[in-house]
């Protein structure tokens, strides 16, 4: 270990230290009274003691931040430490020296390991499917021998076999907690990109994809109903009524989610995810994830206008942005969109210009929305300007490797307009 790194951990040692004399000064010796160090109660957090151990626990993280969470660094100082002293008062003239080795192997520890996750209504076909470090593989009879898959069911107790058929894999470092931490960021985030590239977008309910326990699987509504005062008797009533949710059905990834993309569409846009999942380049790249960020948004549960408004930030994130002033045009935000976008996804004048109108409609959807305008967004809605950002977005993949900047993506457009 670097000299340097070792004075820095013999100084937090130091105040490891100092932490044990105030905890002794109190005259506390139970473990038990010790957690009011670590506790998010306001009350706690202002204590002097509890600051003082929020800063050592802050710079030993910052020694392995990819490595340690937090419950393993309060474990290691304040229970296996800190609390071994107050207790065995024979162990106290050891105290800096214990929390320096402790402190050394957290600085220096390293582990990785996968962590599984069950994933409702989404069927890999029998063949595993990655997006970007997440792989998603099919439940096998071994795993439903496993002792896990006990668990997966009481959290599913109806039709655990049918809703959940995959699960998420992630290979990740750290202790357990981080481990878990980073699996469930991760697989929370492939899920958004697989939602923007291929799930419908409605305005009617449809069965979700999610990590088990996101979303209802029996969505049903019990509600009593009171006797109606009508003037006419038409029909019967009962006051008693559950309102059903819809019908659901496993998402099947190939047919499904990929099946409306051309082959070499989607392993360009698989590539592409993988290369930037985690940190992207700025410019047109870092845009284009951010942009099927939000089209994976705009699948979620929603009223129709918030996902409508969440479609426009897609495109807005995939192709918009004012270029430098030497390619500004003296043009509004929804004319460069749309003639961006013409140019991008149009192959004739045809073409062009229809998505240049498809485009500017739905800008001013999004402006009536943003304005609080009385607007009907009808069922078609959705699907058409979703499925329309979609369009615009595989036909700007395979131009990102030429065009990284909005400088040169609108040079580009203002050089296409004269050819």
């Amino acid at each position: 270990m670097e000299p340097a790194r070792k004075k820095h951990i013999a100084a937090i040692a130091r105040r490891v230290s100092a932490l044990f004399e105030e905890l002794r000064a109190r005259d506390l010796r139970d473990q038990n009274d010790l957690w009011f160090l670590h506790s998010n109660s306001p009350s706690h957090q202002f204590d002097p003691a509890a600051q003082q151990f929020a800063g050592i626990l802050a710079d030993v993280k910052r020694l392995n931040p990819s490595n340690l969470s937090d419950r393993l660094i309060t474990s290691q100082i304040v229970y296996s430490s800190i609390a071994i002293a107050l207790w065995y008062p024979k162990d106290t003239e050891n105290i800096i020296a214990d929390a320096q080795e402790r402190i050394e192997h957290l600085a220096i520890y390293s582990a990785t390991r996968d962590v599984d996750i069950p994933i409702q209504n989404l069927d890999t076909g029998g063949i595993p499917c990655h997006i970007g470090p997440v792989h998603f593989f099919p439940i096998s009879d071994a795993d439903k021998a496993d002792k896990w898959w006990e668990r997966v069911s009481a959290y599913v107790p109806h039709n655990v076999d049918f809703h959940v058929v995959s699960f998420a894999r992630v290979q990740s470092p750290g202790d357990s907690d981080t481990a878990w931490s980073y699996a469930i960021e991760a697989a929370e985030k492939a899920l958004v990109l697989l939602r923007g590239i291929g799930f419908p977008f409605s305005t009617r309910p449809l069965p979700q994809i999610g990590i088990v326990t996101d979303y209802p699987l029996s969505p049903g509504r019990p509600l009593r109903l009171g006797r109606p005062m009508e003037n006419v008797r038409i029909e019967g009533y009962t006051d008693n009524v559950t309102i059903l949710g819809p019908p659901t059905s496993p998402y099947r990834i190939q047919q499904d989610l990929f099946g409306d993309i051309d082959s070499s569409t989607l392993e360009a846009l698989l590539n592409f995810i993988s290369d930037n999942f985690f940190q992207t380049t700025p410019g047109l790249s870092a845009k284009f994830v951010t942009g099927l960020f939000w089209l994976g948004r705009a699948t979620y549960p929603d009223t129709p206008e918030a996902s409508i408004a969440k479609i426009a930030f897609a495109l807005e994130s995939l192709i918009g942005g004012d270029p430098s002033d030497e390619y500004l045009a003296s043009r509004g935000l929804t004319a460069a969109l749309a003639e961006r976008a013409a140019f991008i996804a149009g192959t004739d004048l045809t073409t062009r210009t229809e998505i240049h109108r498809e485009v500017t409609d739905l800008y001013h959807l999004r402006s009536n929305i943003v304005h609080g305008r009385a607007i009907e967004i009808i069922d078609e809605d959705l699907p058409k300007y979703g499925e329309l950002v979609r369009s615009i977005a595989w036909a700007l993949l395979p131009r990102l490797s030429t065009l990284t900047t909005i400088d040169q993506l609108q040079k580009w457009v203002i050089d296409a307009r004269y050819e």
